[in-house]
């Protein structure tokens, strides 16, 4: 009989899902300093960089369902992160001074996770990978 973690291995489902758990692991304890989940922290980014964001601009920024945004929207508007206004039929997004205060630590929790994975695999690898990840990931959209 085969070794099943070999026949896993080989298999792109199985090696990718692995990966990210890996990877999702490892961004909890780097953004653990922010009071945030990595996503959580990683919209609140967004909306920094982009003040006045529709909530759908958000979720096609983190290729996320729009439910989903909805979720984390609510749980930093409840944190006093963001706030939200409404524009004719569209609501717009914005950070408050907290959230904005916040956005150094999420920068560096951001970079430590960086750092941490590049002293792992080595930038070129590092930089390959995400290259083949995103080139798959765009294939592979249905």
């Amino acid at each position: 009989m085969k070794d099943s973690k070999s026949a896993l291995s080989n298999c792109l489902y199985f090696s990718s899902n692995s990966f990210a758990r890996t990877m999702n692991r490892l961004a909890e304890e780097e953004f653990m300093i922010t009071g945030l989940s990595p996503a959580h922290a990683i919209a609140l980014v967004v909306v920094y960089e982009n003040p006045g964001i529709t909530p759908k601009r958000i979720a096609l920024e983190l290729k996320l369902a729009s439910s989903t945004i909805t979720r984390f929207l609510d749980a930093l508007e409840k944190k006093q992160l963001i706030k939200r206004s409404v524009e004719g039929k569209n609501s717009k997004i914005s950070i408050t001074e907290k959230g904005n205060s916040m956005y150094e630590t999420i920068k560096n929790a951001w970079q430590n996770l960086n750092d941490r994975y590049l002293s792992i695999l080595g930038e070129k690898s590092a930089k390959v990978l995400t290259q083949l990840i995103n080139f798959a990931d765009n294939e592979l959209k249905l």
